[in-house]
């Protein structure tokens, strides 16, 4: 079952205390389609996970071990080209819809990642444009 909206708004909540302004040290894929960052602030380091498993999207800090693919997807080579060793400066949930957005900041700028966590219909969007 898919996160509601106002589990969405709870969730980010926490974020906010525990990864911002986090540095980004490692992205994986964790299962067969999510993806976890871990992300350390702090002295400590914590691992957000997405998940955009149809029916089942969600977005949390975790503890558990995922399986990992042994080769990583374009997408997921990509994520980790734009948000390694960038500062996650900002999350929030988009006007109180099922929508995240993280802001990272690197030298070049700032890189946004939307989260669209819709039950049936997920994706994750990495821009370097506020859309």
């Amino acid at each position: 079952m898919s996160l509601h909206n106002s589990e969405i708004n709870l969730i980010v909540e926490e974020l906010l205390s525990k990864i911002i302004p986090g540095i980004v040290q490692k992205v994986s894929h964790a299962g067969s389609c999510g993806f976890i960052l871990q992300i350390h602030f702090s002295k400590i380091t914590e691992r957000l996970f997405i998940d955009l498993q149809s029916g089942y999207s969600r977005l949390h800090l975790v503890q558990d071990d995922y399986e990992k693919r042994k080769e990583p997807t374009s997408f997921c080579m990509l994520l980790r080209k734009h948000l390694l060793q960038k500062k996650c400066v900002e999350i929030l949930q988009v006007n109180q819809d099922r929508i995240v957005k993280a802001v990272f900041q690197g030298e070049e700028g700032q890189i946004f990642l939307f989260c669209e966590l819709f039950g049936n219909k997920n994706s994750i969007v990495l821009t370097d444009s506020e859309l």
